[in-house]
């Protein structure tokens, strides 16, 4: 899957056709159109001679950094423990109203248990609406959480975090021949400076970062927007495999909008967070002229 990505990117980058290329390597478009869909690899003489018409280092070629595992889970926990930690003082507060006790008692316990369980949320540094509103990239479409994905909320939904709790998680397989567009949406506005450093730690309160989010359109007219915050971390999955991802969409036909240079920047290598408040800078500039 690496080098038919590669392949139809950069034939695409130089508008070079199948027919084109197909010419020059003496061979057939059909068998192009193989390589570029994975059915079929092309031999290490071929690779050479792609390298050569296309112009670029035969490592470039075959490197792996257009690569997506799939399925691939986008910012999905990898284990419940934070869950678990929320839950377990209220819930030992809830416990005990089955316990022998006047009435008054028990029914005191429930605003006490719901307090600490707001104060656990507004404290802790984790997002716990990661456990539901992760995304799943699949081979033919996305597998999104069943929910209102169109709220920018700080606190987490408490019945869809019960739900996970219980193992009730609930999706809608979005198919990618149902989407008309994704658009890498990066909020500048009202963030005074690309380097925001929030206590220690840069962007660990996700509650006061920027927001960072897929907004896909589709051909309904219906809208989902996604988190992606995951991709702020450097050493995340989500970081190293996002330009693979997005990537994979356009391999599926699916049209990406990216206005704030996302993907070219992470493909260069820069900071994508920095790049993308320039652009917005020179957007509102030119706006203001």
């Amino acid at each position: 899957m690496v080098i038919a990505y590669n392949i139809r990117k950069y034939r695409e980058e130089k508008n070079i056709t199948q027919q084109n290329l197909a010419d020059y390597l003496h061979i057939s478009r059909q068998s192009i159109s193989k390589w570029e869909r994975g059915d079929s690899l092309p031999s290490i003489d071929n690779l050479i001679l792609l390298s050569e018409y296309l112009q670029i280092p035969l490592d470039t070629l075959v490197k792996e950094q257009f690569f997506l595992p799939l399925p691939f889970e986008f910012d999905k926990p990898k284990s419940f423990a934070q869950l678990r930690w929320l839950l377990f003082f209220p819930g030992i507060l809830l416990m005990m109203m089955f316990f022998p006790s006047d009435l008054m008692d028990k029914l005191t316990l429930i605003p006490i248990a719901l307090f600490i369980l707001i104060l656990e949320l507004v404290m802790t540094f984790f997002d716990f609406k990661r456990y539901y509103a992760y995304f799943t990239v699949e081979k033919d479409g996305l597998r999104v959480f069943h929910g209102n994905t169109r709220a920018r909320t700080v606190l987490p939904n408490l019945y869809y975090l019960l739900l996970i709790a219980i193992g009730k998680r609930q999706t809608v397989f979005v198919p990618y021949s149902e989407i008309e567009t994704i658009t890498i949406f990066f909020e500048t506005r009202g963030y005074n400076s690309p380097n925001t450093v929030v206590v220690y730690r840069p962007r660990q309160a996700f509650a006061l970062r920027e927001r960072f989010e897929a907004h896909i359109r589709l051909k309904d007219e219906e809208q989902i927007n996604l988190n992606l915050d995951g991709c702020f971390y450097a050493h995340s999955l989500e970081r190293k495999y996002f330009y693979a991802m997005f990537a994979y969409f356009q391999h599926k036909e699916v049209k990406v909008k990216d206005p704030y240079h996302i993907l070219s920047s992470l493909e260069q290598e820069h900071n994508f967070i920095q790049e993308a408040y320039q652009v917005g800078q020179q957007a509102r500039e030119k706006a203001a002229e």
